[in-house]
């Protein structure tokens, strides 16, 4: 059996050693407090002073379709999140318990009897 698709993080190398308001340690940070197994792939080794690199990211490019750091794909393998408020925010909002289930529609069968009003 293949094994589960998991989420991957690209981050720059200062990822966890980086200061504590640095994007990509933050978006690390996000995803390991909401219980997220992710593969974490770091760009731009050797390339000091990230704010001078924009547009010179080809593997980044090619995986995500764009270049900016930290990116985050989804296990559907389209879905790129970028930035570390929307990683931190979809975190957030999508706990590893809920990763894989369901989710509900308005007006779909929930399960459960409808109260009268």
């Amino acid at each position: 059996m293949p094994p589960a698709p998991r989420l991957t993080l690209y981050v720059c190398e200062l990822d966890e050693e980086g200061p504590r308001s640095h994007p990509c340690r933050i978006a690390g940070e996000a995803l390991r407090d909401a219980g997220h197994n992710f593969e974490k792939i770091m760009t731009d080794k050797r390339r000091p002073g990230g704010v001078l690199v924009k547009g010179k990211r080809p593997e980044l490019l090619e995986a995500t379709g764009q270049e900016k750091l930290p990116a985050l794909k989804l296990t559907d393998g389209t879905t790129i999140i970028v930035g570390s408020r929307p990683i931190r925010d979809w975190a957030r909002e999508n706990d590893r318990t809920t990763i894989g289930k369901p989710v509900p529609q308005p007006g779909a069968p929930s399960g459960r009897a409808k109260e009268d009003v």
